[in-house]
């Protein structure tokens, strides 16, 4: 039979608040899901959509920048987004290499019901917390975040979790190094 395993070496509760972060994760993803797929749009699109819809029209490349991607995975995103009527792509007159994305009217309809429906799924969230815990939520939510990415930068790619150093082997996978099939 398998008996809980203490925590050894580990500050107390770091355990439980790692097993929360990763119910939170979970939970994080099946909404996303639902909420994009009841939109016809997938999470990426989703998070461009809406990023255009708070900053207004911009380069991919500031868009690239605001959501930590690569030019070529917005690039995709972009396509789709115009493609399905809910974005546009014009070359900048100033800068022909420079490509402006936009909302069409379409796309704006459909970021103000993401962010109607969300908003209120959030809200509701928030209404299930005792009240004394609402506004602490509120704010300890972006600052967790802002740790996250902080750590995350100043790793490089992220911590490995399976060295005891954190660092990534040269070698992930098992994968043959140099010419070996």
């Amino acid at each position: 039979m398998n008996e809980q395993r203490q925590e050894t070496g580990s500050p107390p509760g770091i355990r439980p608040f790692r097993k929360a972060m990763r119910n939170l994760e979970r939970e994080i993803e099946k909404a996303l899901s639902v909420q994009t797929d009841c939109c016809g749009v997938s999470p990426a699109q989703c998070h461009l959509l809406l990023a255009i819809a708070e900053a207004g029209a911009g380069s991919i490349g500031d868009f690239a920048e605001r959501l930590e991607l690569d030019i070529s995975t917005l690039s995709r995103s972009v396509d789709s987004l115009v493609k399905a009527g809910l974005a546009t792509r014009e070359t900048n007159l100033a800068n022909r290499r420079k490509q402006i994305v936009g909302l069409s009217d379409e796309g704006l309809a459909k970021a103000d019901v993401i962010n109607g429906t969300c908003d209120a799924y959030y809200l509701k969230l928030l209404e299930a917390l005792p009240t004394e815990l609402r506004r602490a939520a509120s704010q300890a939510v972006p600052l967790l975040a802002l740790a996250m990415k902080q750590a995350r930068t100043e790793a490089g790619d992220g911590t490995c979790a399976c060295t005891p150093e954190g660092k990534a082997e040269e070698n992930p996978k098992g994968k043959p190094e140099g010419n070996e099939p």
